[in-house]
């Protein structure tokens, strides 16, 4: 899989798309095309950070949490200003492809400053 054409897409709220998109619809653009599963679309949500917080402690039961080292295209819950906020795609050994709002989506390591300490855990979807 070419991680590379998902490096860059700008951010846009709401956005599902590679012209732009916001971290969940970053991660929905991967599972669609690269592994041809539809996640929940999760629109539902006025872009605040306690509106996306509250959605993503909602949503996150879809997902099943992984105990150890997450595995190829896990997906990784961050905590911003305290509050579980922020989503990125394990997409090797200490990478993560994520987006934030203003920036165009990279691929960092997890020991960058962006996402460091701010972990809150790994989950594997599962349909149900």
């Amino acid at each position: 899989m070419d991680i590379n054409k998902y490096i860059g897409i700008p951010y846009e709220v709401h956005g599902r798309t590679f012209e732009g998109t916001d971290c969940y619809g970053l991660i929905w653009l991967f599972y669609k095309n690269e592994l041809g599963i539809e996640l929940p679309n999760f629109l539902d949500y006025a872009h605040d950070i306690n509106s996306f917080a509250e959605t993503v402690e909602e949503k996150k039961k879809s997902f099943i949490p992984v105990e150890g080292s997450p595995e190829l295209y896990n997906i990784g819950v961050f905590s911003y200003r305290g509050l579980p906020s922020h989503i990125g795609l394990c997409v090797g050994e200490n990478q993560v492809l994520h987006i934030l709002r203003k920036h165009h989506s990279v691929c960092i390591r997890m020991d960058h400053p962006t996402l460091k300490g701010r972990l809150e855990g790994w989950y594997k979807y599962e349909e149900r």
